[in-house]
């Protein structure tokens, strides 16, 4: 995907979450796009660079704010009983921690989710495990955070 490209569809999804945020129905959107974004369709995929940094910065004057990468509405809409990301970004640092001192094969992702699908099969309903730390019930990502400390500590490495 081209740099040009890439950009177009960032703002095309920022233009849609704005109006979400704002909660605009359709033909409020379309009017906005229409009248602001200075073409006759309506449709923000019609929208010139120029039309989209204008409806963009009509957005932010009525009052919405862009969420900075996403990370911080993704956490907000976390399912209750969850892991949270900061024990998520536990389990990796260790999981790192310990392929840094040649305890784990794979560093990769890949080799963290298969080690937690391993590791979890005894606390998933059907007994296949859980594919990724992302998805650890809160009970099960404290119980393989225990697992991952204890197994550094037998190999005498240090978490920090």
């Amino acid at each position: 995907m081209s740099k040009q490209t890439n950009t177009r569809n960032k703002e095309l999804a920022m233009i849609h979450i704005a109006c979400k945020d704002l909660n605009l129905d359709e033909d409020t959107y379309r009017m906005v796009i229409r009248n602001v974004g200075k073409i006759s369709s309506g449709s923000s995929a019609d929208l010139s660079a120029a039309g989209r940094a204008r409806v963009l910065a009509h957005f932010k004057s009525k009052g919405w704010k862009p969420h900075p990468g996403g990370t911080k509405r993704r956490s907000a809409h976390k399912a209750a009983g969850m892991a949270s990301d900061a024990k998520v970004r536990l389990i990796r640092h260790i999981w790192i921690a310990m392929a840094d001192a040649g305890e784990v094969k794979a560093r990769s992702e890949s080799g963290l989710r298969a080690w937690v699908r391993s590791a979890s099969r005894h606390y998933h309903p059907s007994g296949i495990g859980y594919s990724a730390p992302e998805f650890l019930p809160n009970s099960v990502a404290d119980k393989l955070i225990e697992q991952l400390k204890n197994w550094a500590k037998r190999c005498d490495i240090t978490i920090r």
